[in-house]
C-alpha cells in the first residue's frame, strides 16, 4: 500500500473503435490502457463504457483494498456501485458508473483527473 505522502501517477487512456469481428460488426468498442498496456475493454453501447472499463480494471487491480470496505450480510456496501458478488464471501464487484467509481477511488486515497485531447 502507498504511504499518504507518496505521489503515484498512472496514465489511463481510453480508445474507441468499431468492431469488425464476425458476428459483432459495427458495434462500438471501448478499450482502456494503463501506461500504454491494454487492461480492459467492453463492447456495445447505450451505457457508460469508460466506467465499465475502469470498473473491470479496478476489480482486479484493487482487489485486496476493495475487500477491506465494510459490507453487509447481503453483500452490499455503503458505497453505491460496490458490492460482493455471490453474497458476503464473494468477490468485489463494481457496477461501472463513473461517478460511483471516482468516489470509491477517492476513499482508497486516489484521485482521478480527466484530461481530453482533441486530435
Amino acid at each position: 500500500m502507498l504511504k499518504a505522502k507518496e505521489v503515484f501517477l498512472m496514465l489511463l487512456t481510453f480508445n474507441w473503435s468499431v468492431s469488425r469481428a464476425y458476428g459483432y460488426e459495427g458495434q462500438n468498442v471501448c478499450t482502456m490502457r494503463v501506461e500504454g498496456k491494454k487492461v480492459s475493454g467492453c463492447m456495445g453501447g447505450n451505457y457508460d463504457m469508460p466506467g465499465t472499463c475502469l470498473g473491470l480494471w479496478m476489480q482486479s487491480y484493487f482487489k485486496e483494498e476493495l475487500r477491506k470496505f465494510k459490507f453487509k450480510k447481503d453483500g452490499s456496501s455503503d458505497f453505491s456501485g460496490l458490492k460482493l458478488a455471490g453474497g458476503f464471501k464473494g468477490l468485489p464487484y463494481l457496477n461501472g458508473g463513473w461517478d460511483d467509481l471516482t468516489k470509491i477511488l477517492k476513499k482508497l486515497g486516489y484521485y482521478l483527473e480527466p484530461t481530453y485531447n482533441n486530435y
